[in-house]
């Protein structure tokens, strides 16, 4: 588990089996990459997605975790495909990085 702090909220972060009973439906079956609770302030990620697929699911998950901690209502929007949105500009900053970091020096 790690911790992230967001505008004050602490935030644990599991990495688990896909098994694991947040990641599963009813009936025990897999059908979640992530998912982030928000009273608990949890996020859980199936912990053995190759590192592609996890960069993105974690990005996602803290998409959420950042629009519960700062009030914003997502509710008028579809949420998950806003969260794989604004991920992405993590993406692009990763990517070009360096670029970035010259442009501001």
């Amino acid at each position: 588990m790690i911790t992230v702090y967001i505008n004050g909220f602490k935030w644990k972060v599991h990495f688990v089996s896909q098994t694991h009973d947040e990641l599963t439906d009813e009936d025990g079956v897999p059908s979640l990459y992530g998912v982030t609770l928000m009273r608990e302030c949890e996020i859980y990620i199936d912990g053995d997605l190759p590192m592609g697929l996890m960069e993105k699911i974690v990005t996602h998950e803290l998409v959420h975790a950042v629009a519960f901690s700062y009030d914003v209502n997502l509710d008028n929007v579809n949420e998950e495909q806003m969260c794989d949105f604004i991920g992405t500009f993590f993406d692009i900053i990763k990517q070009n990085r360096e670029i970035i970091l010259d442009a501001i020096k």
